[in-house]
C-alpha cells in the first residue's frame, strides 16, 4: 500500500462528504462510531476489552463551571485491527460485506465531528504482525486529493497482539447552538459512561454472559486520576423485565387514495424493561437498529416522568426490517409514516408495499398494554380524575386536548396549566381586539370605503369577544355547581342523619348560603335563592339594634323610643330589638327581604309568624328617615307539611312550578303614627331551592354548550 492520501478510485470524495451529513442527534455520535467499530473488532475474543480516555488540561478560569481544556479522546480495543481487508473497505463506501447491516458510511461521522483522526493499529498477516498508521479527514488538503484518508506508516512490528487505537484532535465547530469545543471541554467520564450504557442497553444485554472490559477514564495534565476512572460491567446493565416478545406487523400498500394491508407481514421483537425510578431517567419506546439505540417513539399510555408503584418502563423494539431501513446517516431510520406514504403516491412514484410507522406505534403500544395492564390502569385512573375535573370545574375540553398530564401531575398542577393555557388565550384574543379597537377609531367617516371597514372590523371584534365571555362564565358557573354540589351533598347526609336519630344544627346550611355575622351579600351564596339578592346590602345573623344601612343604624336608639315604646320592646324581660334575623337584605329604599333558616327535621309551620313578626319590628322601630314599607319574607326548611302550611297560613297558595307556598301581600300593621306596609312570603324547602338553583345554572350552562348538566345529582 502506497504511503500517503489514498485517491478515491471511482468515487468523488468532495460530493460524498457533502452528501452524507452530520449527524446532530448527539455530540457523541463519533465516540458511538467508534465504540461500535471495537464491539465489532472484539466480538469473537474472550478477553476483549475497550478503553475510552478523555484527555484535558486545567483551565484555571473555568473551575467555577468545571470546565477543562479538551485535547483529545482516545478509544483503544485489543480486536483484530485494520487488516488489508478492513484497511480496503475503509477506503470504498457501501461496502455491505461487513456485518450489522453495516455499510461502512459511519466513518464519515468522524470527518463531520473533528478535524482529525488518528488511528494506530496492529494486525496480523500470515503469522506476522505489522502496524498500520493512518489519518481521516475532510481537511482541504485531503479533499483536494480527492481522499479522506492519509496512510502515514505501514510496517512489521515486534509487538504481537493485535490493538488499535483511535484519536479524536480538534473538535469541529460548524453550530453556534451545538459547540462541539464547549461540550468536549465540559465531558466528564461519569456522564460518558452513562450516555454509553443508554446507547448500547440493548447490545449489552446479549453480551452478560462473555462481557468485555469496558472503562472510561480521564487524564489531567498527563496526570491519570483514579477518581475519575470508571468501568462498565455485566452488573450494570439490567435484565430485561420480558423480553424477545413477538409482534407481527402488516405491510400497506396504496389502494385508490388510501391504504390498505397487504397479507405480507414482519416480525418485530420487544424487549421491556421495569426498572426503580432511580435507574430510569424516563418511561420510553426506542426502536434498535444494529443493536444500537436509534430514535424514540411515541408512548401513548405513560408521559416520559411517570412513575408506578416505584417504577419507570422502557421498551426496546427491534427487526430486521428497521436494521434494513436504517440511513447512511447511522440511526436515523428511513420508515414513512402513513402521511408521507400516500404523498409519494400522490406524486406519482412507483410504490413498494411498506410497514408504516403509524401502524408500528399503534401495534407496540396495544401490546404494551396487554404485557403491563397496570399501565392501563393507571392511565384509566387519571383520564378519570381528569374528566372528574373537567366536570367540576367545567374546563375547556379543547385546552385540556392540548394538554398532556403525567400519572402523578397533582390536581393543583392541572387546574393551573388549564388556566394558564386559557388566560393566554385570552391574552391573545385581548390584544388582536386592542388592535380592532384601534384601527375602527382610525376609520374615517367620509371614506368611501368606511362601512365596508367598518363592518369588517366589527365582525371580527364580535367574533372574538365571546371567547372572553365564555370563559369568564364558565368560571363563575363552575363555582356555582360547586356550591350545588356540596348543597345537594350535605342536605342528603343531613336527612340521613335525621333518619338515624340525630339533631341537626341550621347553622350549616345557613352558612353555605350566607355565612353567619357577615354584612356581605355579594361575597354569599344567596343566589341559591334569587339571582338578585347577591347585589343588595344587608347583613347575617346580626341583632336589630346592631344592623347598619349605609353606615348607619337602622333601628331607633334609646335616646330616641318613647316611654311607650321602650315599655313594649322589654316587656316579659324579651329585648326585641336583640332578635337576630337569619339574613335581612335591603334592596331598594323603603323595602326589605327577610329570611329564616330552619333545620331539615324542624316542623317550619310552627314558624310562618316569626318573619310576619320581624316585619312588624322593622315597619316600627326603625328610624324615622329609613322607614321600610314592602316586605319580602323567607321561610326555609326542609320539613313542611301542606295542611299544617294551610292552616297556619289559610290564604296560602302552592306554586304551580316547582314544590313551595307562597302567600301574596299581607299587612304588616304600622303603630300610629306610621301606616301598614306588606309581606310577601314564601315557604320552601332546601330541596326545591337546590332544584330551582340547578335549573337556573343549566341554563347558562346550555348556552356555553357545555353538556354535563345536572352532575350534582348523580348520587341521586
Amino acid at each position: 500500500m502506497n504511503i500517503g492520501y489514498q485517491n478515491g478510485q471511482d468515487i468523488y470524495y468532495p460530493q460524498i462528504v457533502r452528501l452524507i451529513k452530520k449527524n446532530n442527534k448527539t455530540l457523541l455520535q463519533p465516540i458511538f462510531e467508534a465504540f461500535t467499530n471495537s464491539i465489532e473488532a472484539i466480538k469473537n475474543r474472550d478477553n476483549g476489552f475497550i478503553t475510552i480516555t478523555l484527555y484535558v488540561t486545567k483551565d484555571l478560569h473555568g473551575k467555577e463551571m468545571d470546565l477543562s481544556n479538551f485535547q483529545k479522546v482516545v478509544i483503544q480495543d485489543n480486536g483484530v485491527g485494520f487488516n488489508d481487508d478492513q484497511f480496503n473497505r475503509l477506503l470504498r463506501l457501501y461496502d455491505n460485506r461487513k456485518g450489522y447491516s453495516n455499510r461502512g458510511t459511519g466513518r464519515l461521522q468522524f470527518l463531520h465531528f473533528f478535524n482529525e483522526t488518528k488511528i494506530t493499529s496492529i494486525y496480523k498477516e500470515k503469522d506476522v504482525y505489522k502496524i498500520r498508521e493512518f489519518v481521516l479527514s475532510k481537511a482541504e488538503n485531503f479533499l483536494k486529493n480527492n481522499a479522506i484518508v492519509r496512510l502515514d506508516r505501514e510496517e512489521t512490528t515486534n509487538i504481537n497482539e493485535t490493538s488499535t487505537i483511535l484519536t479524536f484532535l480538534t473538535p469541529l465547530n460548524t453550530s453556534d447552538k451545538k459547540n462541539e469545543t464547549v461540550f468536549f471541554n465540559s465531558l466528564k467520564a461519569e456522564q460518558l459512561r452513562d450516555e454509553i450504557i443508554k446507547h448500547y442497553l440493548p447490545l449489552f444485554c446479549g453480551m452478560k454472559n462473555n462481557f468485555p472490559d469496558i472503562s472510561i477514564n480521564t487524564v489531567i495534565d498527563n496526570k491519570n486520576i483514579q477518581e475519575k476512572f470508571f468501568k462498565i460491567s455485566a452488573t450494570d446493565i439490567p435484565d430485561p423485565d420480558k423480553k424477545d416478545i413477538s409482534i407481527e406487523i402488516n405491510y400497506s400498500k396504496i389502494e385508490g387514495n388510501k391504504t390498505v394491508y397487504s397479507t405480507s407481514k414482519e416480525t418485530f421483537s420487544i424487549s421491556a424493561f421495569c426498572l426503580p425510578e432511580k435507574e430510569l431517567e424516563y418511561n420510553a419506546i426506542k426502536l434498535v437498529s444494529k443493536h444500537e439505540i436509534a430514535q424514540d417513539m411515541k408512548l401513548d399510555s405513560l408521559l416520559p416522568q411517570d412513575i408506578i408503584d416505584g417504577k419507570r418502563y422502557l421498551f426496546f423494539i427491534s427487526s430486521d426490517y428497521i436494521d434494513n431501513k436504517d440511513t447512511d446517516t447511522r440511526g436515523q431510520i428511513n420508515i414513512l409514516t402513513t402521511g408521507d406514504y400516500i404523498k409519494r403516491n400522490n406524486n406519482n412514484l412507483d410504490l413498494e408495499e411498506e410497514i408504516l410507522f403509524d401502524d408500528i406505534v399503534t401495534i407496540t403500544n396495544q401490546k404494551i398494554l396487554s404485557l403491563y395492564p397496570e399501565i392501563g390502569e393507571w392511565r384509566k385512573r387519571k383520564d378519570k380524575e381528569i374528566e372528574e375535573l373537567r366536570k367540576m370545574f367545567l374546563l375547556n375540553q379543547k385546552t385540556l386536548d392540548g394538554l398532556k398530564f403525567s400519572i402523578d401531575t397533582s390536581v393543583e398542577d392541572i387546574l393551573y396549566a388549564v388556566y394558564k393555557k386559557d388566560a393566554e388565550l385570552v391574552a391573545q384574543k385581548d390584544a388582536v381586539m386592542r388592535n380592532h379597537i384601534k384601527d375602527i377609531q382610525k376609520l374615517t367617516p367620509n371614506k368611501n370605503d368606511y362601512q365596508e371597514k367598518l363592518l369588517e372590523q366589527v365582525n371580527v371584534l364580535v367574533k372574538n369577544i365571546p371567547l372572553q365571555n365564555r370563559t369568564a362564565l364558565t368560571q363563575y358557573i363552575a363555582r356555582r355547581q360547586i356550591v350545588l354540589a356540596v348543597f345537594d351533598t350535605i342536605l342528603n347526609n343531613e336527612q340521613k342523619k335525621v333518619e338515624l336519630g340525630g339533631r341537626i344544627d341550621e347553622k350549616i346550611l345557613h352558612n353555605l348560603i350566607f355565612q353567619q355575622s357577615s354584612s356581605n351579600p355579594d361575597e354569599s351564596d344567596l343566589w341559591l335563592i334569587n339571582e338578585e339578592f347577591i347585589y343588595f346590602k344587608g347583613a347575617s345573623e346580626q341583632h336589630l339594634s346592631d344592623i347598619q344601612y349605609n353606615g348607619k343604624n337602622i333601628m331607633k336608639d334609646k335616646s330616641t323610643l318613647t316611654v311607650d315604646e321602650k315599655e313594649y320592646l322589654n316587656s316579659f324581660k324579651k329585648k326585641r330589638l336583640k332578635q337576630k334575623p337569619d339574613v335581612l337584605l335591603f334592596p331598594d329604599e323603603g323595602k326589605a327581604i327577610i329570611i329564616e333558616f330552619k333545620a331539615p327535621d324542624v316542623d317550619v309551620s310552627e314558624y310562618i309568624g316569626q318573619v310576619d313578626f320581624y316585619a312588624n319590628l322593622l315597619r316600627n322601630y326603625t328610624i324615622d328617615e329609613f322607614q321600610i314599607t314592602t316586605f319580602y319574607g323567607y321561610l326555609i326548611g326542609e320539613s313542611i307539611d301542606n295542611r299544617d302550611v294551610l292552616g297556619h297560613v289559610p290564604y296560602a297558595v302552592h306554586s304551580y312550578q316547582f314544590d313551595y307556598w307562597f302567600r301574596p301581600a299581607a299587612p304588616v300593621h304600622g303603630f300610629s303614627p306610621r301606616n301598614d306596609g306588606s309581606i310577601y312570603l314564601e315557604i320552601i324547602k332546601y330541596s326545591t331551592l337546590l332544584k330551582r338553583a340547578i335549573k337556573r345554572n343549566e341554563i347558562f350552562m346550555k348556552k356555553l354548550g357545555i353538556d354535563n348538566v345536572g352532575f350534582v345529582n348523580e348520587n341521586e
